[in-house]
């Protein structure tokens, strides 16, 4: 489990998405840095041999894999969104 667990942490050691504050008082992230790094932990995680693992050990890992991938379609489906947004209303990239 401890290679498993070094995995994940080499993937989020450092964040490249940022984080801003309105002037309403609501917190914005930053979608695609947050995202690569989700996808690097879900690579992480996969390239991890569970077969010397316990049971309870490879439950955990899966949990990891599927809530990961959940996550990441998650943000995925955000930024398609944000993504017809901006085109319907004409906004180039400079414009967001």
């Amino acid at each position: 489990m401890n290679k498993f667990k070094e995995k994940i942490s080499e993937a989020t050691q450092v964040a490249h998405y940022e984080f801003a504050k309105t002037p309403e008082g609501l917190t914005t992230v930053t979608l695609e840095p947050l995202l690569e790094q989700v996808k690097q932990v879900y690579h992480n995680a996969i390239s991890v041999d569970t077969k010397d693992l316990s049971e309870p050990e490879q439950r955990a890992v899966k949990f990891t894999l599927d809530a990961t991938n959940q996550v990441y379609n998650f943000i995925s489906s955000l930024l398609t969104e944000a993504e017809i947004k901006f085109t319907s209303e004409g906004y180039n990239e400079t414009k967001h």
